[in-house]
């Protein structure tokens, strides 16, 4: 049995991409390996919140830390971390959940003796500019990230990279041995919704929707200039952002399309559901991405499905969307248009969403996270006992 420590701090939102991964791997994790003790460290401001483990397993423990919210201050939170390491001993590996690490973690009688970080993207070294809306935010994030980044890299034992997309960018800082993709999953109640989707079901008059995370590499903006182009042909179509607005409720006012937007936000994991199955068309629009969960789900409930034409996201999808060109609104129009029109193409896009998507589930990823953890726990110490020898 070994003691692993899963730090958790990046799950701010339960309803958020990192949220769902904590929720889904953890809980996996620990229903597919009771023979280890699991230590689960969240953070104080996640308090309230869901469990992210069974927790009437008395090998699986969830701990609550009181640590800082911005994400730079985890490189100094080593010593935060102490109090755990000492209550219920030295991990035998701890494993953060992104790509991040405290500096000096490897150090002291209680230190974690073999250590794994998940790389989810580069995207606040690749795409700065457009993953803050403010320029002095957006420089300040590329600082940061290029030398946290690549100090969790090359500090870490191994890497698990959400996409091969990922993972050959991190080849810079990490030896292929020392790196796995792990794909993210879904749950059993996501299959069970796209059983019964069909056309036929879907809501009327029928609505485009997408996710309107407010953050500028996820692109919204290419989308709401593109439903003015689809609703030239189409005038009944709709466009729903789900979560929020975008950033975009500016220029969806200036556009006139103020009646013709619909935002949802808080919404349950079954309204969530209900809503991308509802829809004629999801859209992904993201400039940059590490993997894509939204495309995932919108298979999974058979809902046809157009994709920004980047690498992490053609490697999800794989044949299942319609591709476009991320600058272009004109390009998304067309494709949103293709599957309005061509009945036949949206129910084969459909069956081929929903066969692809069952190939993720978070069962798999935790069996393949586990096999990492235990590739990794197999290896001896060096000399240093700051890494193994691979």
């Amino acid at each position: 049995m070994a003691r692993i420590f899963i730090d958790t701090w990046c799950v701010k939102s339960d309803a958020s991409g990192m949220g769902r991964y904590g929720h889904g791997l953890v809980a996996a994790l620990a229903a597919a390996a009771p023979h280890h003790e699991f230590i689960v460290l969240r953070t104080s401001r996640q308090g309230g919140r869901a469990p992210l483990t069974p927790l009437d397993r008395p090998a699986v423990r969830e701990v609550f830390v009181h640590r800082p919210a911005a994400d730079w201050a985890t490189l100094a939170e080593r010593p935060l971390l102490e109090p755990a390491f000492r209550r219920y001993g030295p991990p035998d590996l701890y494993h953060s959940l992104f790509h991040l690490v405290p500096i000096g973690l490897r150090v002291g009688r209680m230190a974690p003796r073999r250590t794994v970080v998940s790389l989810h993207d580069f995207i606040w070294l690749d795409r700065d500019a457009r993953a803050e809306p403010r320029r002095l935010e957006a420089e300040w994030l590329k600082r940061f990230g290029a030398l946290a980044i690549p100090h969790a890299l090359r500090s870490a034992d191994h890497v698990i990279c959400g996409s091969d997309a990922t993972s050959r960018r991190a080849a810079q800082w990490v030896p292929v041995e020392r790196r796995t993709t792990v794909y993210y999953g879904l749950g059993n109640d996501w299959f069970a919704a796209g059983a019964s989707g069909s056309d036929a079901q879907r809501a009327s008059p029928p609505y485009i929707a997408a996710f309107g995370v407010a953050k500028a590499y996820k692109n919204v903006r290419c989308l709401v200039r593109a439903l003015p182009l689809v609703r030239r042909e189409r005038g009944d179509v709709r466009l729903m952002l789900l979560g929020g607005d975008g950033g975009t409720a500016d220029e969806v006012r200036a556009a006139g399309l103020a009646d013709h937007v619909v935002v949802r936000e808080r919404l349950s994991d079954d309204e969530l559901r209900e809503a991308i199955r509802g829809a004629r068309v999801f859209v992904v629009p993201s400039l940059a991405e590490g993997f894509g969960l939204p495309a995932l789900e919108a298979m999974a409930v058979g809902t046809p499905l157009v994709v920004s034409d980047i690498e992490p996201l053609r490697e999800v999808t794989d044949g299942a969307a319609l591709l476009f060109s991320p600058s272009d609104p004109h390009d998304l129009a067309a494709a949103i248009l293709r599957l309005l029109t061509d009945a036949g193409l949206g129910a084969s896009l459909a069956a081929r969403g929903r066969a692809r998507a069952a190939q993720f589930t978070w069962s798999r990823a935790a069996d393949q996270t586990l096999a990492v953890y235990e590739q990794v726990l197999s290896k001896k110490l060096s000399k240093k006992g700051t890494g193994v020898v691979l």
